[in-house]
């Protein structure tokens, strides 16, 4: 071989080397356009969702910091940490964001109507799950399998489920519901407890805290109760 030859070999391979960077770095680059466009997407839905329960204030704000805080507490026990992982934790944090998004299509007559529901009433509620989740799968199919679109599909359609298997849509339960659901539950509950609705005052931390430990094995997963009160100091409320 000619030893000229030898420095245009290595100066081709230095130029592909350098082109095979700019490659990953431009692939990078949409796919992080790509996932902004996604985290916008998924902010405007839930801001629709908020403002149809007429001031719900820091509602959507708690959710999706609780679930992420609860599900990184998660990861670190040995209950969870085969489960969970830091692409859940922040998966989570933007799915739970649309838990109630079916619940547009809810009459503000009964969405917003203080005191109790009719058992009419309460059974045109319960429809928001499968509305929800059916309107977020159409999307999760558009974005061809997309994980955090998934997840916000069995979070809005599984968090009313309940451990003991007598919750709504499907009946399902203890394991058979999506670990995220089974965290939004807890969250959910938790906020909606601690907060000022149409319906009730606040409840204070504490009493809130007594409501969830007493629902442990019934409503929630009671591993998740449990470490949701190691760590209950932390909640955003």
């Amino acid at each position: 071989m000619n030893t000229r030859e030898i420095p245009e070999q290595e100066a081709n391979i230095l130029e592909l080397e350098a082109c095979n960077r700019q490659l990953r770095q431009m692939v990078q680059d949409q796919r992080n356009e790509i996932a902004e466009q996604q985290k916008m997407m998924i902010y405007a839905l839930a801001k629709v969702s908020e403002a149809r329960e007429n001031g719900a204030g820091r509602h959507f704000k708690n959710i999706r910091e609780n679930c992420k805080m609860l599900a990184m507490s998660l990861a670190r026990s040995p209950e969870f940490e085969q489960q969970v992982d830091d692409a859940f934790a922040d998966m989570i944090e933007m799915a739970s964001l649309l838990h109630d998004i079916g619940k547009i299509s809810i009459s503000d007559r009964i969405l917003l109507k203080p005191g109790s529901l009719t058992s009419e009433e309460r059974a045109i509620i319960e429809t928001h799950a499968e509305i929800g989740a059916k309107a977020l799968q159409e999307i999760a199919d558009l974005s061809n399998g997309n994980r955090m679109m998934e997840m916000a599909v069995d979070i809005a359609y599984y968090h009313h489920e309940r451990w003991d298997g007598t919750g709504y849509p499907k009946g399902l339960r203890g394991t058979e519901i999506p670990l995220s659901a089974r965290i939004m539950a807890v969250v959910d509950v938790y906020d909606s407890l601690v907060s000022d609705r149409c319906y009730k005052p606040a409840y204070s931390h504490e009493e809130s805290m007594r409501i969830i430990q007493e629902e442990s094995g019934k409503m929630f997963d009671p591993d998740i109760v449990a470490i949701v009160e190691k760590v209950q100091r932390q909640l955003k409320r």
